[in-house]
């Protein structure tokens, strides 16, 4: 075979695997289908989230009802975890964008680049094309990875804490419940605030613990795998920023 049949061909190859990535690939990673478990699982902790906040809410309300300030502290407390909460959501929010948009991203942008790239390696022959060909698909690849195994990652500690949370949830609605009924007769009130705010003292350590696992599974996590993913990068990229200061450092110092 000569070698012009043989650049024809990877020509087209180079050409099909673009128009591939840029049109078929794209549009099935932009469904959410194509996450349809990942994403089902953001939900579920959307939901969890959801709930929790409700049952802080409630209890806020209830305590803020009492006789005198006994019930202040508790309700500032309750209003710093709800904001704790609305971080947690935001991620799982961010995390359900982020799950379509990284690999279109890659699929219209990343991936193209590096079959443009291979090709131009492959015809004109410089070393430096490939190993960039290389950087943008290793790149590609990465940030289509990153979000499904954050939640895999996160569903995989969830499992542990599942039933802490869960039952955290429970007695807080059996709790308020129980409240209301203390405080549903106004004369007795007075003598039930001391045992009321006794039981949301022990409400707010479910919420904080329910609290903690969500923030850990939610945002340390993705940031975790984040660093996790960049550093992958950089050891298939041979990025070396260390040796990369040292180098100005010396440069500025021969100046």
């Amino acid at each position: 075979m000569s070698t012009r049949i043989k650049n024809i061909i990877a020509v087209v190859l180079a050409l099909a695997l673009i128009a591939i990535s840029m049109t078929a690939a794209a549009e099935h990673f932009s469904k959410p289908e194509a996450f349809r478990s990942e994403i089902e699982s953001l939900n579920e902790k959307q939901q969890t989230v959801l709930l929790i906040t409700g049952a802080t809410t409630v209890t806020s309300t209830i305590i803020t009802a009492l006789p005198g300030d006994a019930g202040t502290p508790i309700a500032q407390k309750l209003t710093d975890i709800s904001g704790y909460l609305l971080i947690v959501l935001t991620a799982i929010f961010l995390e359900k964008y982020l799950i379509l948009m990284l690999p279109l991203a890659a699929c219209r942008i990343l991936f193209p680049l590096a079959f443009a790239l291979a090709l131009a390696w492959y015809l004109v022959g410089k070393e430096a094309l490939l190993k960039l060909a290389i950087k943008f698909a290793a790149f590609g690849l990465a940030i289509c990875l990153l979000i499904p195994t954050s939640v895999w990652v996160s569903d995989f500690i969830d499992g542990t804490f599942e039933s802490s949370v869960n039952a955290t949830i429970e007695n807080a609605t059996e709790t308020n419940e129980e409240i209301r009924e203390m405080t549903s007769i106004t004369a007795i009130i007075k003598n039930k605030v001391e045992e009321i705010t006794n039981m949301v003292k022990e409400e707010i350590n479910g919420f904080l613990e329910a609290t903690a696992v969500m923030l850990v599974t939610s945002c340390v996590i993705p940031i975790l795998v984040l660093v996790f993913f960049v550093w992958i990068v950089r050891v298939i990229l041979g990025v070396d920023l260390g040796n990369l200061h040292l180098e100005r450092l010396r440069a500025s110092g021969d100046e």
